[in-house]
């Protein structure tokens, strides 16, 4: 995993929440774009979970990612 990467879906159209699992079988979930970033050097990312807890994570240590499914289409919700 690079900081670019991880910077890239932090900036990506619409924004995809994901879960970073590391290695050590923590686990970093980042819900909101504007909640997270990744240090100039890349080597840190820096993110502010759903309770405002403070998650300083090496980039390094980051061994996989797990997204959450796209949201549906407009046409496709039942009801609409």
């Amino acid at each position: 995993m690079s900081g670019d990467h991880l910077r890239a879906l932090l900036r990506a159209e619409p924004f995809r929440p994901f879960t970073m699992g590391l290695v050590g079988k923590n686990r970093v979930r980042i819900d909101r774009s504007d909640c997270a970033m990744v240090s100039p050097d890349g080597e840190t990312l820096v993110a502010f979970d759903a309770t405002q807890s403070l998650q300083i994570v090496s980039v390094a240590q980051v061994a996989s990612l797990q997204f959450d499914p796209p949201p549906p289409e407009p046409d496709a919700i039942i009801g609409n």
